[in-house]
């Protein structure tokens, strides 16, 4: 009798994938269809000095963003699945939950310690606009992966965009935001090296040390 042949892997039936892009779509199009207009507002002063001294930002606008930093929260995790391929989609999650509750808790100890609350307030804003339009990038590469099937390696280089392009304009936010009345450029380099270089460079460094590690178990299994 012939055995019937496993049907093979194909990642737009996955129920899994398909919910998640569904939830991470209805939470950024909502966020999108009420606060759009502030959002583009933000967008185009990424690179441009503004003044803080009566910035508000209403609750309303906050909440908006918060469900699209749970958006970014979830879909990287998501996008690095599909991308490595040697660990679970809940591993990521996990894994990128702890990356962005550590780097929140380091930036409010730190900026608690060191700055003024209207700083503090100033700099809580430019970090959920920074993570919601990262996830709003984010969401639309792991699209076209799932239902085009672009290339592993051009995935990796619009990451690589999204993330030098989103931490440049933290740079200069933070410049603008805390060490530019005090002439503090290197004080700067040195406050975003350690909360925000370092700890995206030990996300990486742990999921590419797992991915390794991994292989190591399969050659030995095989071996």
């Amino acid at each position: 009798m012939f055995e019937p042949l496993p049907i093979a892997y194909n990642v737009q039936d996955d129920n899994m994938v398909t919910i998640l892009i569904v939830i991470c779509f209805i939470l950024c199009a909502v966020s999108l269809a009420e606060i759009w207009k502030y959002l583009l507002r933000e967008f185009s002063c990424m690179f441009i000095r503004r003044d803080y001294s009566s910035f508000f930002e209403s609750p309303y606008i906050i909440r908006y963003q918060i469900l699209m930093n749970v958006q970014t929260v979830i879909i990287y995790p998501l996008l690095a699945y599909l991308l490595c391929n040697s660990f679970s989609f809940l591993f990521c999650l996990c894994l990128f939950a702890i990356y962005f509750l550590l780097k929140r808790f380091l930036y409010l100890l730190t900026n608690k310690l060191f700055f003024n609350k209207k700083q503090h307030y100033n700099w809580n804003h430019v970090i959920l606009f920074n993570v919601s339009i990262q996830g709003v990038f984010i969401f639309f590469l792991t699209v076209l992966k799932v239902y085009v099937d672009m290339p592993d390696k051009v995935i990796l280089i619009l990451i690589a965009v999204v993330l030098i392009w989103t931490k440049l304009s933290l740079f200069y936010k933070s410049y603008d935001i805390f060490f530019r009345n005090i002439g503090g450029f290197f004080q700067n380099i040195l406050y975003l090296c350690a909360l925000e270089i370092a700890p995206l460079l030990t996300l990486l460094g742990i999921l590419l040390g797992f991915i390794d590690m991994r292989g190591v178990i399969d050659i030995i299994g095989l071996q």
